[in-house]
């Protein structure tokens, strides 16, 4: 239509194109678009378009100004202290990627399918399927734990990736191998993760819980913790503990967890999550590493054993400014940071229902590249083996990678 934006838009229910609706506004390069899809740093009619530094939302520079008295997460900011980049290997800023795919046009959508499918093979990703919760297993594990209904019902995809998380930890020696088990998890949320690889290390496993919301009491999983730790101190005189601290996980502190005198102990320090969502990941190996650097200058490397085990998640919420390896994906890619934003915000398709759409298998395949690349960076700061595996089938979850580190 005349007059009308020439910004193609992605129309969910029509599963097509179609063309933005806002009329074309004034701007320095008379590009035929409205002011929402004029690019950043074009002269549109409120200046120059920029990017609000709370919200990420792009704006011209004079809107900018009005915006920022009304920005809800700039008030925010005004009320809480802002978080610190103590113990952060790599310091940034943490925002969470808002770009929409709407916003994205269809000519950058086809270059940067082209680029992934070009030089996806350059990543050299090799993702083995260890799904390990098969009947025999859980029967070995964990006999007379789960009732058969809650194997065949709904909660059942949460029990199969708990137990595979588990096992798949046991198989690499990362627990039950003669030290004392540390386990730690992160965003707990309920503790139910941590709940079962305290049946599975039989009782005798110490756990943190770190979460930065609090859950009541009737909804975690504390109790029934406690309760066997307590019994297992008793009866075999050990001396497993729990702590549950409330906290943002760029605050944690592991030294404050475990003290000197257990640092002096045979342990495995072991990092768990079943979902830890975009900056999360990041915010959590950045700490993880920080630990690591720690254990290694005391000289007690010997002593902890630390690894990993982690299911990644909603890698849409990352941006080129929070992942942890924007050079090593750009470089071999070749694209731009723009861009890069843009490709993050595309793996939202890698959770679509229609398995056999090309949307589906790109969003798959960036999420790959993206967890390579953390495993790429956890190999460049201490951690010799590192690794990306499949622990469900996507039948039951499409967030289905486990990314896993140890020494």
């Amino acid at each position: 239509m005349e007059g009308r934006c020439s910004f193609k838009i992605w129309h969910k229910k029509k599963k097509e194109y179609i063309n933005c609706k806002f009329p074309i506004c004034k701007n320095e390069s008379k590009m035929e678009v409205c002011e929402i899809h004029l690019p950043l740093n074009e002269v549109g009619p409120h200046g120059k378009m920029v990017l609000c530094p709370e919200c990420n939302d792009k704006m011209g520079e004079e809107t900018l100004k009005r915006h920022l008295d009304k920005c809800q997460k700039f008030v925010q900011r005004k009320k809480i202290k802002l978080i610190s980049d103590d113990n952060i290997i790599t310091p940034r800023i943490w925002q969470k990627n808002s770009i929409k795919i709407n916003d994205i046009s269809k000519e950058i959508i086809n270059k940067l399918e082209k680029v992934v499918n070009e030089c996806f093979e350059k990543f050299n990703i090799n993702i083995e399927k260890h799904l390990l919760y098969t009947d025999d297993i859980i029967d070995k594990d964990f006999e007379n734990v789960y009732p058969k209904e809650q194997l065949i019902g709904k909660n059942s995809k949460n029990i199969f990736q708990e137990i595979s998380i588990f096992e798949n930890a046991k198989n690499l020696n990362l627990i039950l191998n003669g030290n004392q088990n540390i386990i730690v998890e992160l965003g707990c949320g309920a503790a139910e993760l941590s709940k079962t690889f305290q049946i599975g290390c039989k009782n005798n496993s110490s756990h943190i819980l770190i979460d930065r919301m609090k859950y009541a009491s009737k909804n975690k999983f504390d109790g029934v913790i406690r309760e066997k730790l307590n019994d297992t101190n008793q009866k075999q005189k050990s001396s497993n503990f729990l702590i549950r601290d409330i906290i943002d996980i760029k605050n944690m502190e592991m030294k404050n967890y475990i003290n000197e005198e257990k640092e002096k102990q045979k342990n495995n320090i072991l990092f768990i999550s079943k979902h830890l969502c975009g900056n999360a990941f990041e915010l959590s190996i950045e700490k993880i590493i920080s630990y690591h650097n720690y254990i290694v200058e005391k000289n007690i490397k010997n002593n902890n054993k630390i690894g990993i085990i982690i299911a990644t998640c909603c890698h849409y919420l990352l941006n080129s400014n929070t992942y942890c390896n924007f050079d090593y994906v750009k470089n071999i890619l070749n694209i731009t940071r723009e861009e890069f934003d843009y490709l993050i915000r595309l793996t939202s398709w890698g959770t679509l229902k229609d398995t056999h759409s090309e949307h589906y298998h790109l969003g798959k395949k960036i999420k790959y590249i993206l967890d390579k690349g953390r495993c790429e960076y956890l190999k460049r700061n201490g951690f010799k083996n590192v690794q990306m595996i499949e622990y469900i089938n996507s039948t039951y979850t499409k967030e289905n990678t486990l990314v896993i580190a140890y020494n």
